[in-house]
């Protein structure tokens, strides 16, 4: 077996390694590197990028726990004692294990019937995108974990999407200051997830201090009929909702963009919506819009929010003949291999349409990661999208400025500057077969 030292990659220089150059254009830096030394190459001395699907997927699945991952990409980045994050993974699996179509069919009637509200207090405005598609996207999240009996409580949600965008603040900062240092970012994640843990514990509380329902409704519901027990269930509804909550908002920012800089998708949805809605909220089946689906999967396979996973060895084990030792990092990227010319058609072009076919895609395509967990992120993720992306779409005409709309790689991919306006469709535009 090969050691790591012969693993082709950049020297960079004999300081600071390849860190000048891949802060300078992260993307840029690792699509030329793959070219040049392949699909596997070490990215300094203890880091290896791994950009072929069939590889990357079975880091991501191996069931022998030889790669460990580190809370997604957010574990750690709270200030002060054991980050919150450290229990996502299994709180995922088991709000997975929980899913069921009833519960979710009765999350999505309640989108459907209530998220216009939240939609017109936004309509007409011009609006910073990230923070405000945060905010909408923390409201379903909301009615996801506790929306039963009714909508959840503005108090809730406003905590979720603060929670989220002051995690994504520091992630993004790039600081690497000691906890000691004052940093006015950590401060406001530190407020923020005070009033989160505040206002889910109170809700918690006042849900298990009324008799449980005869069809769980949500997760709490879900969680409840365990009987788990008051601080077992707030603490596993706190990492659910603290894993799960800054990515979809992300994606919904790159939703509305595409409809705004493509307008004939937004009529087709349209269309499509008028109809469809009712049933997908009855059936919690994304795919009976068939083309909003597709849609959604195609935004994600050109924008993954997460655009960069990480891993970490925990035994020595071997990739591609490469022995790799514990402690290094793997960095997986599902941007790279959703738009690998070698396993895609026209990979930068937007085509919902290839979705509407049947035909495999392969491990190539990662839009919510890969592993048990991911079936909670990739059921109700789905079903979350095409929900909003479909009443946007009906109601409302996205304008967002500028466009085109320029990625930023960070911690997440998000579009840079974006701002955008909900406004009325215009009556004169034809309809569109679906």
């Amino acid at each position: 077996m090969a050691t790591t030292r012969a693993l082709p990659g950049p020297r960079g220089s004999a300081l600071a390694g390849n860190e000048r150059a891949y802060q300078h254009d992260r993307i840029g830096f690792l699509q030329r590197c793959q070219q040049q030394y392949g699909d596997v190459f070490r990215l300094d001395a203890g880091t290896v990028v791994v950009c072929d699907p069939d590889r990357a997927r079975r880091i991501l699945v191996d069931p022998q726990h030889r790669f460990r991952a580190e809370g997604m990409l957010l574990s750690g980045a709270r200030p002060g004692g054991r980050a919150p994050l450290a229990d996502w993974p299994a709180a995922r699996d088991a709000a997975a294990r929980e899913l069921t179509t009833p519960m979710l069919a009765a999350h999505a009637g309640r989108l459907v019937e209530t998220f216009p509200h939240a939609l017109a207090t936004l309509a007409e405005r011009t609006l910073p995108g990230v923070s405000a598609l945060q905010r909408l996207s923390a409201i379903a999240v909301a009615d996801f974990c506790l929306g039963r009996p009714g909508w959840p409580d503005a108090e809730l949600s406003g905590a979720i999407a603060e929670s989220a965008l002051a995690l994504v603040a520091v992630l993004d900062s790039g600081l690497q200051l000691p906890r000691w240092i004052p940093d006015p970012r950590r401060r406001r994640l530190r407020a923020a997830d005070r009033s989160l843990s505040a206002a889910l514990t109170r809700a918690v509380t006042e849900r298990l201090d009324q008799p449980p329902p005869e069809s769980p409704g949500d997760l709490l519901d879900q969680v409840r009929a365990s009987d788990a027990g008051r601080t077992a269930t707030s603490r596993a509804l706190l990492t659910t909702l603290a894993g799960m909550h800054a990515v979809p908002g992300t994606a919904l920012c790159w939703l509305v963009a595409t409809l705004a800089e493509h307008p004939e998708t937004c009529q087709r949805i349209r269309c499509e919506a008028v109809d469809g809605l009712a049933e997908v909220a009855e059936t919690a089946q994304p795919d009976r819009l068939a083309y909003t689906a597709a849609t959604v999967r195609e935004v994600l396979r050109l924008y993954p929010p997460t655009w960069l996973v990480s891993r970490q060895v925990a035994e020595p084990v071997e990739v591609a003949g490469w022995r790799l030792e514990p402690g290094e990092q793997v960095l997986i990227s599902p941007y790279l291999m959703h738009r690998d010319p070698r396993r895609w058609d026209e990979p930068d072009r937007f085509r919902p349409e290839r979705f509407l076919a049947l035909g495999a895609h392969g491990h190539a395509y990662l839009p919510f990661g890969a592993g048990p967990g991911s079936r909670l992120s990739a059921r109700l993720g789905m079903l979350q999208l095409t929900l909003l992306t479909a009443l946007i779409a009906r109601d409302y005409t996205p304008a967002v400025r500028p466009l085109p709309v320029a990625p930023r790689f960070a911690t997440l991919l998000i579009p840079t500057e974006l701002r955008f306006r909900l406004l009325p469709p215009d009556p004169e535009e034809s309809t569109v077969d679906n």
